[in-house]
C-alpha cells in the first residue's frame, strides 16, 4: 500500500475517506485498478475505485469506508510520506557512494570544542557563496567513522566537476568542509587528519570551560544520558573516566561512552588537546576563536 501512495501527487478529504490524485502515465490506470482490487480484498468494508474523467486531468483514487476510515487512511498517507522521504535519502546516498571517487575532500575542518558554537559557525560558512557544505555538518569520520574508509568520507562532499566548473566560469575556488566537535578531544584524530588532509585548515572555537561544561551537561540531560545533578556529575567525573582515555589511546578501534558523554571538565582542559594537535600541525594552521 505504501508504494502506491508514495507515487501520489496530492490528496483531498472525502466524507468517509480520501481522494488521492496521480499524474497520468503509462500503465498508471491499470496499476491503480489492480491496487483497488487488492485493497478491497484486504478491506471488505471499504470501497476503492479509480476516477478517470476528472476536470484537472489527473487520475483519482477514491477510498472510503466505515467509521474510522479517514483516520486509518490519514495514518497510511503519513506513513507513506515518511517512507518516501526515507527512500529518497537512501537513493541520494547510493548516488553519492557511486560517485565518491569523483568527489573532493574537505578544505577545512571545524574541530571543536563541543558546545562552543560550532553549529552556528558552520551554518554561517555554508551560507557563503564560495563555500559548498557537505551532506551534513557532523560527519564524524576521523573519530568513530574512520574504519568506513576514505570513499565513504568523500561521498559526503561536492563533486570535482562542481569545483572545476566554478574555475572555468571565472569564479573563485569553491571550498568545502565539515564540523565535528569531537575531533579536538579525540586522541587519534590529529594523526589521522595529518595523514589524510595534510593541507586542511583547522578552525577551533573555545568557550569558557565552566560554561562549556554546564552546556554539555544539559545536552546529556536532554538526550537521556545523564541522571545525576551537575554537582554530582562533576564530583564523579574522575571516577567515571578513570582509565578510559588510556584505553582508547591504546586501542584505536575502541569507543568510550564515558568520555563521550560525561567528560564535562576534562574537555575544558584545552592545553592538553592542543598539545596533541601541535604534534602533527604547525600553529599557523589552526585558527583559534574565543566564543
Amino acid at each position: 500500500m505504501l508504494e502506491i501512495l508514495c507515487k501520489r501527487e496530492n490528496e483531498r478529504e472525502l466524507a468517509r475517506g480520501y481522494a488521492i490524485g496521480y499524474p497520468r502515465g503509462r500503465n498508471r490506470e491499470r496499476e491503480l485498478e489492480e491496487f483497488c482490487a487488492s485493497f478491497r480484498a484486504g478491506h471488505p468494508s471499504f470501497t476503492a475505485r479509480v476516477v478517470t474523467d476528472s476536470p484537472d486531468g489527473r487520475l483519482w483514487l477514491h477510498i472510503e469506508g466505515p467509521e474510522g476510515a479517514k483516520e486509518y487512511l490519514e495514518a497510511a498517507l503519513k506513513n507513506s510520506s515518511h517512507a518516501e522521504a526515507s527512500w529518497r535519502r537512501a537513493a541520494k546516498w547510493r548516488f553519492r557512494r557511486a560517485t565518491a571517487p569523483l568527489r573532493v575532500l574537505p578544505d577545512f575542518l571545524i574541530i571543536g570544542a563541543a558546545r562552543s558554537g560550532t553549529t552556528s559557525l558552520y551554518s554561517y560558512l555554508a551560507d557563503h557563496p564560495e563555500v559548498a557544505s557537505g551532506s551534513r555538518k557532523e560527519i564524524g569520520f576521523f573519530d568513530r567513522g574512520f574504519g568506513r574508509g576514505l570513499l565513504w568520507y568523500r561521498a559526503h562532499f561536492p563533486t570535482i566537476l562542481a569545483t572545476r566548473f566554478r574555475r572555468l566560469t571565472g569564479g573563485k575556488p569553491l571550498l568545502t568542509g565539515e564540523a565535528t566537535p569531537e575531533y579536538l578531544f579525540h586522541p587519534h584524530v590529529p594523526k589521522r587528519v595529518a595523514e589524510t588532509l595534510p593541507n586542511a585548515k583547522l578552525i577551533v572555537l573555545l568557550r569558557n570551560p565552566v560554561e562549556r561544561a554546564y552546556s554539555h551537561y544539559h545536552l546529556q540531560i536532554r538526550n537521556g544520558f545523564e541522571s545525576l545533578s551537575f554537582e554530582e556529575a562533576v564530583e564523579r567525573e574522575e571516577e567515571r573516566l578513570h582509565g578510559e582515555l588510556e584505553r582508547i589511546t591504546a586501542d584505536e578501534g575502541s569507543f568510550s561512552k564515558e568520555l563521550h558523554f560525561h567528560s564535562y571538565l576534562t574537555r575544558g582542559v584545552y592545553a592538553d588537546q592542543f598539545a596533541n594537535w601541535l604534534r602533527f600541525f604547525p600553529r599557523e594552521r589552526l585558527l583559534i576563536l574565543a566564543t
